[in-house]
């Protein structure tokens, strides 16, 4: 991130949702309606997200996230 993006809250520096998304840090995907849980595996592998409206679970893999570590 570029310098002297973030912002004072309080006393403290914080990277405001606007900024995280313009500079890339932060990506949005869609989910069902009314997200539920989100889990990771205990590998730190899989980013596991399920409804509670939707009777559906949607399984991230890491490894295809740009900039996902572990």
């Amino acid at each position: 991130m570029r310098q002297g993006k973030a912002q004072g809250l309080n006393g403290i520096k914080v990277i405001r949702l606007e900024t995280a998304v313009k500079e890339d840090i932060l990506f949005f995907v869609p989910e069902p309606k009314s997200p539920h849980g989100n889990d990771i595996t205990p590998s730190g592998g899989y980013n596991i997200i399920g409804g509670k409206l939707s009777p559906t679970v949607t399984a991230y893999d890491g490894e295809k996230i740009e900039g996902y570590s572990r």
